[in-house]
């Protein structure tokens, strides 16, 4: 594992990723029919095997490599949703799933409100937040999902299996001068 960089205000992430893919397939619709079921099939436990139903629902078809799926379904299991694993990345503010799985049933609903496809759905994770929110943006063009979280101390770095995507930020940095930043390669 290594150390977010100071100046990363945002990753894409396997969920963001696949969310995004999905819901611009022509098959989106069943698919996120599909998702939506599966995570409300968990809700009476509170959420319990969430990362086994991203898995099942968003990874394997987006994805189409079980070991990858499993990969990531560990990982989601380990750092996100065990309120007992000692590499949770946010012990105080668990438990997680609950918060994420209703965050992603109103992505997925806001998105499918749509007649014929589904809008295109745009998620990211922003860190340095001061809590853990799950937040969405609805306009014509697009359901956007911020996944906002406080910064992790560690996180690995993954490359997007996707497609690249670029994080570009400005921030003032002195009173008399303005920074652009680009994301570290």
């Amino acid at each position: 594992m290594e150390t977010v960089p100071a100046n990363c205000p945002a990753f894409k992430g396997a969920i963001p990723e696949c969310l995004d893919a999905m819901s611009r397939r022509s098959d989106a619709r069943d698919l996120m029919k599909n998702l939506q079921g599966g995570i409300e099939a968990l809700r009476e436990k509170g959420f319990e095997n969430l990362a086994n139903a991203f898995a099942r629902h968003m990874f394997a078809p987006i994805y189409q490599q079980t070991k990858r799926s499993r990969a990531i379904s560990g990982y989601l299991r380990k750092c996100w949703f065990d309120e007992s694993s000692e590499f949770a990345y946010f012990p105080a503010l668990q438990p997680i799933a609950p918060v994420y799985a209703e965050g992603i049933l109103t992505t997925l609903s806001l998105s499918l409100r749509a007649k014929g496809n589904p809008t295109p759905i745009d998620a990211w994770w922003v860190i340095d937040h001061q809590s853990f929110e799950m937040i969405n943006l609805v306009s014509k063009q697009q359901i956007t999902l911020i996944i906002a979280t406080p910064r992790p101390g560690l996180i690995k770095k993954a490359r997007p299996g996707l497609g690249e995507t670029e994080v570009w930020t400005t921030k003032l940095s002195k009173a008399e001068n303005i920074q652009f930043i680009r994301k570290p390669e």
